[in-house]
């Protein structure tokens, strides 16, 4: 009997219905991205390359079909959410929303976007920045997310840089 669940179970985890196959995506940044979001893309685009030993091509233009990763609070982005209040994300708020064949991480300007990647490599694939020169990145051959993922975060403090004296002085 455990035997059957568990066989029912994970089939009905790897369900495609339930989950965003990102392996075979490209990376869409629009073209009123602000050097930031640049930086995040291709920040993207290297990690999820050394996750899984692909190429993620970072395009201006969304594909006709197949799934697409949206960086940034671009034109593009706020066309594909109408309905999202921008302003709540204040002093560095990222959002990162998947559904219908595509994944949206963006932020507040002008650093939100760059922590919606890293926020989504470290909760949602695994990845660790413990220091400047210390990663662990995980190596798979496919990138699924949750369907449904939907997560808005607002960082309660403004300064990120509490030991920065302590870095200066270790590099």
């Amino acid at each position: 009997m455990r035997f059957i669940i568990f066989v029912l179970a994970a089939l009905f985890a790897t369900l495609p219905a339930f989950c965003l196959d990102l392996t075979e995506a490209v990376i869409v940044l629009g073209q009123d991205a602000d050097p930031a979001e640049e930086t995040a893309a291709s920040e993207l685009s290297l990690y999820l390359g050394k996750i899984t030993g692909r190429e993620y091509p970072v395009t201006a233009a969304p594909p006709e079909e197949g799934p697409a990763i949206y960086v940034g609070q671009t034109g593009l982005v706020k066309s594909l959410l109408p309905d999202f209040d921008w302003d709540s994300l204040k002093d560095d708020g990222t959002l990162m929303k998947s559904g219908k064949d595509r994944l949206i991480l963006a932020g507040d300007r002008p650093r939100g976007s760059i922590y919606a990647v890293y926020g989504f490599l470290e909760d949602c694939l695994g990845c660790r920045f413990l220091t400047a020169h210390v990663e662990t990145v995980p190596k798979r051959d496919r990138i699924t997310v949750k369907d449904d993922l939907y997560k808005t975060y607002v960082p309660p403090f403004t300064y990120r840089e509490p030991f920065m004296c302590m870095n200066y002085i270790n590099q």
